[in-house]
């Protein structure tokens, strides 16, 4: 099986994911990024409704650090129980 492709495709999707941050962190910490942030926001806001908070809501839980840990566990245990890797 060759890994190297799907790797150099790995490493190039982080640099440019890293780069990205960084070029976003810095306008953010510049404040130069003030004017788009508040379109946006004003954008957003135009849908509120009470159905989309309470989905809204349910994301949040699903991205809190308690439901992210087990949901990492159970897809590590999943993985290792039903993906198995013929070493021939």
């Amino acid at each position: 099986m060759n890994l190297k492709s799907p790797l150099i495709f790995t490493f190039i999707l982080s640099l440019l994911s890293i780069i990205g941050f960084s070029f976003m962190a810095t306008l953010i910490n510049k404040y130069d990024i003030i004017q788009f942030d508040s379109t946006v926001i004003s954008f957003i806001q135009g849908f509120e409704s009470p159905m989309l908070t309470i989905i809204m809501k349910l994301f949040s839980f699903i991205g809190s650090t308690s439901s992210v840990i087990v949901l990492s566990f159970l897809s590590c245990f999943f993985s290792i129980k039903y993906c198995t890797i013929d070493q021939n």
